[in-house]
């Protein structure tokens, strides 16, 4: 897969055929998240982000406006769909609660429907899809080695741009969405990138892995299948990542998440809490403190934890070793 036409078109057949089969269901979004179509919206996303950052920045940053949009409705059904199968298997919480999560997942659920009836994503002749790939045809692509230059250099700008976020919390985290969770979203772009590509990234073959590394390296990273390149296939000209600066990555991104995880829990269960009362949310927090009891781990706590992983992974530099270079065929 040679061009950056064809790693998008790869995934709009994808996203097609799902679109296809959800135009005869009476609830598309519902069956379009269980059978995981945000994963086509989130590599189209990030192939978008990627290519606004290369080149033809305005048509690229429009394309990252209509798959963010249905990714981002997507995220709050997944959100409150964890969220209530949680809070409906645990007898502590309240009914009230529990209906008031139910309720919000059935809320985006419509919400999502509507957009993709209105937004073209369902109709019979593949309108959205169709439209995009008439503005992907026109865009003047860049050659493989052009290209392959060119993603060096959108890392090193984001890679960049990750140390400015940690440089201006000054080593205090104090929010789980804007600070843990935005945090993890830099990280998680990295390895997104690296997968939509199709190829275009490749692991380094002089592994250097150190002692440093060691701790990121268990048996569930290794042996992930997200940690698995997609094959070289025709690519002429490659970028190579450090393999366990990457499997570092991948490690923290997971080791955030359930910290995420646990802190929006208990931020969801403070916001239904307010929905009920019209408390503050330190009057929530004191109150999902006493429904779930001494074993929930405190917001400070969670934070606390999120920061101190954040900044040991990027302090030790795994984020500056991540590219080595770039490669082509002999």
């Amino acid at each position: 897969m040679n061009n950056g036409l064809q790693r998008f078109q790869y995934y709009l057949e994808q996203l097609g055929n799902l679109l296809d089969q959800a135009r005869k269901e009476s609830d598309p979004a519902t069956w379009l998240f269980k059978n995981n179509a945000r994963t086509q919206f989130f590599m189209l996303e990030g192939l978008a982000k990627l290519y606004a950052g290369l080149h033809d920045r305005e048509s690229f940053k429009k394309l990252n406006d209509w798959f963010k949009k249905a990714e981002d409705g997507f995220g709050k059904m997944d959100h409150y769909e964890a969220v209530y199968s949680s809070m409906s298997a645990n007898e502590k919480i309240p009914a009230e609660h529990t209906h008031y999560f139910l309720s919000m997942l059935e809320e985006s659920t419509a919400k999502m429907n509507e957009m993709l009836e209105d937004e073209d994503w369902i109709s019979s002749n593949r309108k959205r899809i169709n439209k995009i790939n008439d503005r992907l045809t026109e865009m003047n692509w860049l050659s493989p080695s052009e290209e392959a230059e060119s993603i060096v250099k959108f890392y090193a700008k984001a890679i960049q741009s990750i140390g400015a976020f940690l440089e201006e919390k000054k080593g205090d985290f104090k929010d789980i969405e804007h600070d843990v969770h935005e945090f993890r979203r830099k990280l998680r772009w990295l390895s997104i990138y690296a997968q939509a590509l199709q190829g275009v990234v490749q692991f380094d073959p002089i592994e250097k892995a150190t002692e440093i590394h060691k701790k990121y390296l268990t048996d569930a990273i290794v042996k992930s299948p997200f940690n698995k390149l997609p094959s070289l296939g025709d690519c002429e000209v490659w970028v190579t990542v450090d393999k366990p600066s990457f499997l570092a990555l991948s490690w923290t991104i997971a080791e955030l998440g359930a910290i995420k995880d646990d802190g929006l829990m208990l931020t969801a269960l403070c916001e239904a809490i307010q929905y009920h009362t019209g408390g503050s949310i330190n009057e929530a927090l004191i109150e999902a403190y006493s429904t779930l009891g001494d074993t929930q781990t405190r917001m400070e706590v969670i934070l606390q934890q999120a920061e101190v992983v954040s900044h040991t992974f990027y302090e030790e530099k795994h984020l500056e070793h991540l590219i080595t270079g770039t490669s082509h065929r002999e």
